[in-house]
C-alpha cells in the first residue's frame, strides 16, 4: 500500500498543494483557476488533468499528448467516479456520510482511501495499491480535492440563500 500526504502549499490555500511520502515531498498539485488549467508536478514531470464538457461529468490526464487515465461520473446525483488506468478500472465513491472521505474500489473491494487526517486540519492522507502508478494517484488526489471544493462553494450558496431567506 502506498501512502500519500497531501496539504496546501499556503495556509488557507484551495488551489496550490504540496505531496509528500514520508515526510518528503514528492509533487505538487496546482487545481487551477477560472481562466488557468490545472496541473500536476510529480517526479519532475508535467501531467494536465482536464474536465470534459459543460457539466465536467468527465475528466482526463495527458502527458505529452499521451492519455494514462480516464475518469466518468458514475450518475448525475452519484458521488462514484468510474476510473480507467491502463488496463484496470476502479470505482472511487464516496465513503462517508459528510464527503470528507472517499474510497477506490476494485471488484467491489475497497484498495484505497482518500480522506482528511482530522476534523480541524487541512492535512489529508491518501492510501493506494502499489501497482497504481504515482501521476494517476496525484489525478484521483486533484479529483478529489476539486469535488471538496465544489462542496464547499455549493454549501456558502445554499447558506446563503438561506440567510437571504430569512429576512
Amino acid at each position: 500500500m502506498s501512502t500519500l500526504e497531501f496539504f496546501p502549499k499556503r495556509t488557507f490555500s484551495i488551489r496550490l498543494y504540496t505531496l509528500t511520502r514520508d515526510g518528503v515531498e514528492i509533487g505538487q498539485i496546482d487545481c487551477g483557476g477560472m481562466r488557468q488549467p490545472a496541473t500536476l508536478m510529480v517526479g519532475g514531470a508535467s501531467y494536465n488533468p482536464v474536465s470534459e464538457g459543460v457539466l465536467r461529468k468527465k475528466f482526463h490526464l495527458d502527458a505529452g499528448g499521451v492519455r494514462i487515465a480516464d475518469i466518468e461520473l458514475g450518475g448525475t446525483f452519484s458521488r462514484r467516479y468510474m476510473v480507467h488506468a491502463g488496463t484496470k478500472t476502479y470505482t472511487l465513491k464516496l465513503a462517508s456520510w459528510s464527503g470528507r472521505s472517499f474510497a477506490l474500489m476494485e471488484n467491489d473491494v475497497e484498495v484505497g482511501r482518500i480522506a482528511r487526517s482530522g476534523f480541524f486540519t487541512a492535512r489529508c492522507r491518501a492510501e493506494f495499491p502499489d501497482d497504481l502508478a504515482l501521476p494517476v494517484q496525484a489525478f484521483l488526489i486533484w479529483l478529489v480535492l476539486i469535488t471538496w471544493r465544489r462542496q464547499a462553494v455549493m454549501a456558502g450558496i445554499v447558506a446563503g440563500g438561506a440567510a437571504a431567506g430569512s429576512q
